[in-house]
């Protein structure tokens, strides 16, 4: 009796072990190039960097069977805009904060524009598997009661990178429309946001896969 009701404790223990493991993990309070940052687990081994003052990704950080990868993809200030009458306007960034529903994070930016009217967008951040099973990040944006009338001001913008600053190529695939800004811009794209639902940015690392797990060998192929 003593052991069955210690295997039921030991169980119930590892299902909340697993629970919790299961669960996403958001890391904040670090400092990064003297920017407060905030990283989260992303899944498949991959955690990722934002600043806090700029709402930007930092890094990302890649585990895999040999170790890990650091990517560095660090925008300069700013990287959201308004796109108005041709031209791309700056907007002030407001880190603020973060919310968990389930296994999925949401980032809460706030962007307000030079006379005034706010938006206020949520990121849904998490790892795929893209393109030639290619590790990817795909992040969906969601504008979230913006002020009366900003809509009408313009469509918002979000500078992302298409390679690190180590010169690796990042393809992008979005449902908005995408304007790379040259090899001149230490490869950098603008994406415009749909004017309706969310607007999907997908990132691929180049040369890194989800770890595979190893087959089993044979008796037959052991000995061919």
């Amino acid at each position: 009796m003593l052991t069955a009701k210690i295997f039921k404790l030991m169980l119930m223990a590892g299902v909340v072990f697993m629970m919790a493991m299961d669960s996403p993990r958001v890391f904040k309070g670090g400092t990064s190039s003297g920017q407060s940052t905030v990283t989260v687990d992303t899944g498949h081994g991959v955690s990722v960097t934002w600043s806090t003052r700029t709402g930007a990704i930092q890094t990302a950080l890649i585990g895999h069977s040999q170790g890990h990868s650091l990517l560095d993809m660090n925008l300069p200030s700013p990287s959201w805009f308004i796109r108005s009458n041709g031209r791309l306007i700056p907007m002030a960034y407001r880190w603020r904060g973060y919310r968990i529903q389930g296994d999925q994070v949401t980032l809460l930016h706030e962007l307000t524009m030079p006379d005034g009217p706010t938006w206020q967008v949520e990121e849904q951040p998490a790892s795929i598997v893209g393109r030639g099973g290619l590790l990817a990040l795909q992040r969906t944006f969601k504008i979230s009661s913006p002020n009366q009338g900003t809509a009408s001001r313009g469509r918002l913008v979000k500078r992302i990178r298409t390679g690190t600053n180590q010169g690796v190529t990042l393809p992008n695939q979005t449902n908005g429309p995408l304007y790379p800004l040259g090899l001149n811009d230490n490869f950098m794209a603008d994406v415009v946001f749909v004017q309706s639902g969310p607007t999907i940015i997908t990132t691929s690392f180049n040369g890194h896969w989800v770890d595979q797990p190893e087959r089993p060998v044979t008796v037959k192929e052991s000995r061919s």
